[in-house]
């Protein structure tokens, strides 16, 4: 699914958080591992919008990305890990 056509080729509808959320889930990720933050808070807020989602919170960015392997090895479903930039 393309931007256009989540949009109908106008406007979007959605900002790019909630489109990201939406396009995981067209690609059957029903669980998202990661930090909130400053940099991904719009990807946060969609998950209010996004039926089928559910969000785990690891302690830090490593596990998630543990976590979401060790899913999907166990489920055989995809499953996405999100981190936070690296501050300079």
């Amino acid at each position: 699914m393309t931007l256009t056509q989540a949009t109908g080729g106008g406007a979007p509808a959605c900002n790019l958080g909630q489109y990201l959320l939406q396009l995981l889930s067209a690609y059957g990720v029903e669980h998202v591992f990661g930090i909130p933050g400053v940099h991904n808070a719009e990807l946060y807020r969609g998950f209010a919008t996004t039926p089928g989602l559910m969000h785990v919170t690891p302690r830090h960015e490593q596990g998630a990305g543990f976590m979401a392997d060790g899913y999907a090895r166990a489920t055989g479903k995809p499953a996405s890990a999100r981190s936070l930039p690296a501050r300079a």
